[in-house]
């Protein structure tokens, strides 16, 4: 299928601003038209006559070099949006055909940037949701940035690329519907980028709803180029296909779940394979049942022995065995001492008693032995004692005579 009549007017539009900006040619007067949608447009050119200006005159390097304004003449809907002219002076007239106008300002770059531009990004994405669904609403003014555009071109820069970014902005008007001649002309721009074309084809289908809504605000003429270029390449690191995000619709899933399915096969791609006699960190997580941070820190402690292989750490299989051993032991400690607990000695005998053994040297398993030998004790005393149900009341008198007398 071939071109819109939207794409190619912008096609003959990026051929007659290069004409007019850097081959001399004369601005034409008046109002004109495209030549395929007859959408009317009206000139202005900074500075004024730069033709006839003298050679050191004709670029303005503070006021960003030569700049064609393309105003388009606004339709019947449009107009009746604007005041009437038997009712507002020529004065207030003009003010709302300026309040009112869609223009595209074409510049040629002297590399002046804004600092921090995401701030003004984020706005005029805003305002082209905004725009978009106040379309049909001829009552309504558009938001300033939905009507306003500027693009940045230098003599270096492409017919192709110039016209790609009429496109885009023509869509936004509705001056273009997208065909798939359309689509297919910015996925060959997209997988064009790449020394390897063939590798970025799904990733190209997929950035094209982004380049369609999100791509805002350029500042110089490399910009388009530079955004396309880092969205596919994020895309298919992301494990483009998968996602299921096209220009033509059916997102679907919430961006969560886009976002960890992209994780997923980033990973699946990048991890490297476990070589014999190691475990990686989170099998060994598994296996302890222990947070990664207590590994990270017995194998910068060097308890741990470890060794990098790609990007992956893995721990080796005689370390981990004993350090799920050492874990399991201090887990059954802590339920051994929350046994003795409920048995009625006191959360301060339980931990000086734990702080004794470990100082006289005792390892893990002769202190669960010792906890064991207590818990049995402690039991037989209490089935014997005519006072145990006094032992299991939560007084703190009661529980401090009781923990004294075994210790």
């Amino acid at each position: 299928m071939g071109h819109s009549p939207g794409f190619l007017d912008a096609e003959w539009l990026a051929r007659e601003v290069f004409g007019w900006l850097f081959e001399d040619h004369p601005l034409p007067e008046g109002s004109q038209s495209l030549p395929k949608t007859k959408r009317q447009f009206e000139l202005t050119a900074y500075p004024l006559n730069w033709a006839l200006a003298e050679p050191s005159q004709r670029h303005c390097e503070a006021k960003g070099g030569r700049t064609v304004t393309i105003r388009l003449v606004p339709n019947a809907a449009t107009a009746r949006n604007g005041m009437s002219s038997s009712t507002s002076s020529p004065g207030a007239q003009a003010a709302q055909a300026f309040l009112n106008e869609y223009s595209i300002s074409i510049h040629e770059w002297v590399s002046e940037r804004i600092p921090k531009p995401k701030t003004y990004r984020i706005e005029i994405r805003k305002s082209l949701k905004r725009g978009k669904d106040l379309f049909n609403d001829n009552d309504r003014r558009k938001p300033f940035f939905y009507r306003r555009w500027s693009i940045h071109v230098s003599p270096k820069t492409s017919l192709r690329l110039l016209s790609l970014q009429l496109a885009v902005i023509f869509t936004h008007w509705k001056i273009l519907d997208l065909t798939t001649g359309d689509l297919d002309e910015f996925r060959h721009f997209c997988i064009s980028l790449f020394r390897k074309p063939e590798m970025f084809e799904q990733a190209a289908k997929e950035v094209l709803f982004y380049i369609f809504s999100n791509w805002v605000m350029p500042q110089d003429p490399e910009d388009f180029t530079r955004y396309v270029k880092q969205s596919v390449w994020a895309l298919y690191n992301k494990g483009a296909g998968s996602i299921g995000n096209t220009i033509e619709g059916s997102r679907g899933r919430n961006n969560r779940e886009r976002n960890n399915e992209g994780r997923r096969s980033y990973a699946q791609k990048t991890r490297t394979r476990k070589p014999p006699g190691y475990v990686s960190v989170y099998e060994l997580v598994a296996l302890s049942q222990t947070g990664p941070q207590r590994i990270y820190e017995a194998i910068n402690a060097g308890t741990l022995k470890a060794q990098k292989f790609g990007k992956s750490l893995f721990v080796t299989t005689t370390s981990a065995a004993a350090f799920v051993l050492k874990a399991q032991q201090k887990r059954e400690i802590r339920e051994r001492r929350s046994k003795l607990e409920t048995l009625g000695m006191s959360k301060d005998a339980n931990r000086k008693r734990l702080f004794r053994l470990r100082e006289n040297g005792f390892k893990d398993d002769e202190i669960l032995q010792q906890l064991q030998r207590l818990i049995e004790k402690r039991s037989h005393r209490n089935k014997a004692s005519p006072s145990s149900k006094a032992a299991k009341e939560p007084m703190g008198v009661t529980k401090t005579v009781v923990s004294s007398q075994i210790l």
